[in-house]
């Protein structure tokens, strides 16, 4: 129990525990949000009780009011997912009653340890913060999950296609097995 009396929440998302049945929003750039997605939430979340509402995107054009796939989804949400446009996080954290909203952009990183410059990353610093005092606002915990939460094991070498930006051709490039 917190001080104020409020409950503690723990996150954690390798045990999964929390304080109480989530529903929750991702909002992302259409890459690492769905990967977030598929890691933790497509087989029944840290908990089989979350929910997952759908996803909000604010940089790909002609992508809000789309679904995300029925087939990608899983057995859990059979009439896939919807994506909303990231200008309307606070009306669907509240119409749908959302509350955790996951922050799944590329996080920030120093240029070098000294350096008080970031590097560009999906969205900047002022714009998360921003973007995570309108959830707030709107009733939503934010949570920013370690680099570590959707992480993949291998046990077999691994080779990474990585670019600067969302839409920089990551996509075309095909796996070709020996």
């Amino acid at each position: 129990m917190a001080a104020n009396g409020d409950p503690d929440i723990h996150v954690n998302w390798r045990d999964g525990y929390m304080r109480h049945e989530e529903r929750v929003l991702i909002l992302g750039a259409a890459g690492r949000d769905y990967h977030t997605f598929n890691t933790l939430f497509r087989g029944g979340g840290p908990r089989a009780s979350d929910t997952v509402v759908g996803f909000t995107h604010a940089q790909i054009p002609h992508i809000a009011s789309a679904r995300y796939p029925a087939a990608l989804a899983g057995p859990k949400y059979p009439e896939g997912l919807p994506i909303w446009p990231e200008a309307e996080v606070d009306d669907v954290i509240r119409e749908q009653g959302v509350t955790q909203a996951i922050l799944a952009y590329r996080q920030a990183k120093r240029i070098a340890p000294s350096s008080p410059a970031l590097r560009h990353f999906d969205i900047s610093y002022s714009e998360v913060m921003a973007l995570a005092a309108r959830v707030r606002s709107a009733g939503a915990a934010v949570v920013m999950l370690p680099w570590h939460a959707g992480m993949l094991r291998s046990a077999k070498p691994v080779v990474a296609v990585t670019a600067t930006r969302t839409g920089c051709g990551k996509s075309q490039v095909r796996s070709c097995q020996t």
